[in-house]
């Protein structure tokens, strides 16, 4: 299975064989070295030690590469989206806004937050937060890959900003 961590360079758009146009965001990619295997017998659960980019020795002989995928391979994405601090519920949860007339003082209030009964506000209300630096994974599919430069160019867009590490995995279809 083909794996690696990449850091997204940002968006462009190319031009197909077709004559169509697709968005993509750039990923730049190192080769990985594996580094060590931890097996359940051994150490009570299963993992590969990987190291990214270039090293001054060799480990191991087993190499994850760039040359692993392929253009249409369905891939999935794993990184940090952008963190957008303290936001109220119209951002965060998409609420909808109230009257703007008439001396209205309720535009962007979220309204009324509990009932008579329970006399508390109930676990899991949407409220005003925090909003974003949260782990997301997206499946796209590659669009193609530029060994020389070791650039990986995928459909759409991948969570983050520029520079934000993030993990790809090829996906059987």
């Amino acid at each position: 299975m083909a794996f690696m961590i990449a850091s997204k360079q940002g968006m462009t758009r190319i031009h197909r064989q077709d004559g169509s146009i697709a968005a993509v965001t750039v990923l730049k990619c190192e080769p990985l070295n594996v580094l060590g295997q931890r097996t359940t017998a051994k150490d009570g659960y299963s993992a590969t030690i990987v190291q990214s980019g270039k090293t001054t020795k060799e480990t191991q002989s087993d190499k994850t590469k760039l040359e692993d995928f392929t253009a249409d391979q369905l891939v999935k994405i794993v990184g940090v989206t952008k963190g957008k601090g303290f936001s109220g519920t119209v951002k965060r949860h998409g609420f909808s806004i109230g009257p703007k007339s008439h001396g209205s003082h309720n535009m962007r209030a979220p309204g009324s937050i509990g009932s008579g009964y329970p006399q508390r506000v109930v676990k899991g209300r949407p409220m005003p937060g925090r909003l974003g630096a949260t782990q997301t994974t997206i499946t796209t599919f590659v669009e193609s890959v530029l060994d020389k430069e070791n650039l990986l160019l995928v459909r759409g867009s991948v969570p983050g900003s520029r520079g934000t590490i993030l993990t790809v995995e090829g996906v059987q279809q």
